[in-house]
């Protein structure tokens, strides 16, 4: 909508339907409210666009009582002003339109009596008659689809196939040369990155190839070290080396003649190869003889048949073994005669091919008698003894002397017969029970 300048609105009113319309002015333009609003602290009313103007050049400085305070006009105000009723402003133009003061603003926006500039011959003409003389008018830019050449219509006639032919041949020639441009600006930047990737790889090989030589020496040098450490540790003493037997002389020769374990001394030609709980209750036991066992752990070797889960190592040189009733055994063999004797874990003497023993209340002695050609005296005093062989030509007798809580064996080995006699010691008392002693 115009401004109040161009067109009064007091001057546009047809009907006023009894509204005293001086009541109704704005101070400070001196013509009917449009969009009022009022000042809060004195009820004074301004249009909307005359207050913010005036509010630009005098800050919260009311016209009328210098403290401005904005506040929504009252409905009654706007009730009165909607009454109403005012000419078109283009009522000049051939506008009959008489209409309200709410519609009147909607009305004027979209009026086609409203003047407009021809954008070829720039004469004025109506808004609803524009497009209709724009497209006759001869002063028209158009522009030729076939080469993009701008002409006014009055010129159409002198734009002919030939000129327009022209002109595209023109263009494609521009086109041409700006696309070779182009095509050479591309080349060249590809040209650019193809150095510059080039460059980047020679830096890169020579940098992998130095990092190469670096990795040469280093790995040379750690072969040269791992190279003296491999000496070094061949040189180690043996003692340094685990081994599951021990060495010949580092522990007493063992009765059963079995090699001995490098940790405990035991012998290690029988492993273990049951449950490691009993394991862990045979180790429990300790030294003890099995005759110095409880009578639960008597029970328990005979219950869970123990004795059948020791197993021969190869290449053993122990002449014990277990029988089926779980006591030690071992074999005999002689020149003249042979047995197999077992014990209980307690010490025992055993006879073959003749002879006699002697074991008196606290003490014993072991007598061999040689057949055929010998003849043996023994005496057997109360608290210890001691026995005195005598060997013909073809026998022999080794005699022992007997402490008092003790007894020795004696092992007599002629030339025809005689007798050979062993001690068999508790199981657990001189097997290996090493953790380590496992099938291998």
């Amino acid at each position: 909508m115009e401004t109040k300048s161009q067109n009064s609105l007091s001057k546009r009113i047809q009907v006023a339907s009894g509204v005293n319309v001086e009541d109704f002015e704005c101070i400070i333009c001196t013509d009917l409210l449009w969009k009022p609003i009022a000042c809060n602290n004195c009820d004074s009313l301004y249009c909307s666009e005359c207050i913010k103007i005036w509010l630009v050049q005098s800050p919260e400085n009311c016209p009328h009582c210098q403290n401005y305070a904005e506040r929504r006009c009252s409905p009654l105000i706007i009730k009165q002003l909607a009454k109403l009723q005012f000419a078109c402003i283009n009522q000049s133009n051939g506008c009959p339109e008489i209409i309200g003061y709410e519609a009147l603003e909607k009305h004027e926006i979209g009026c086609g009596y409203k003047l407009q500039q021809c954008s070829g011959c720039h004469s004025t003409v109506l808004e609803k008659e524009l497009s209709k003389h724009e497209d006759n008018c001869e002063s028209i830019r158009l522009n030729c689809s076939e080469c993009n050449v701008t002409y006014s219509r009055c010129d159409t006639s002198s734009h002919t196939e030939n000129t327009c032919l022209r002109e595209q041949l023109r263009q494609l020639r521009q086109n041409s040369v700006a696309y070779k441009q182009h095509q050479a600006q591309i080349i060249e930047q590809q040209n650019s990155i193809i150095q510059s990737l080039q460059q980047e790889q020679a830096e890169m090989t020579n940098r992998l190839t130095a990092q190469l030589e670096r990795q040469k020496v280093d790995i040379q040098k750690h072969e040269m070290r791992i190279e003296e450490l491999s000496q070094q540790l061949t040189q180690l003493p043996n003692k340094f080396m685990k081994k599951p037997f021990a060495t010949p002389g580092t522990y007493a020769e063992l009765p059963c003649k079995g090699r001995a374990c490098a940790s405990c001394g035991k012998c290690r030609d029988w492993y273990f190869n049951g449950d490691p709980a009993i394991r862990k209750w045979l180790q429990g036991l300790g030294n003890l003889q099995r005759r110095d066992w409880k009578a639960v752990d008597q029970q328990c070797w005979q219950n869970k048949r123990v004795w059948e889960r020791f197993t021969a190592r190869q290449g053993k040189t122990c002449y014990y073994s277990f029988d089926s009733n779980g006591h030690g055994s071992f074999s005999l063999s002689t020149f003249g005669g042979g047995g197999t004797g077992y014990g209980s874990g307690t010490h025992r003497s055993f006879t073959t091919g003749g002879g006699a023993t002697t074991a008196p209340i606290f003490g014993s002695t072991t007598t061999t008698t040689a057949p055929i050609f010998g003849s043996t005296t023994t005496t057997a005093p109360i608290f210890g003894s001691t026995t005195t062989t005598t060997a013909p030509i073809f026998g022999s007798t080794t005699t022992t002397t007997a402490p008092i809580f003790g007894s020795t064996t004696t092992t007599t080995a002629p030339i025809f017969g005689g007798t050979t006699y062993h001690t068999v010691v508790g199981t657990t008392a001189t097997t290996c029970l090493c953790d380590d002693n496992v099938v291998s």
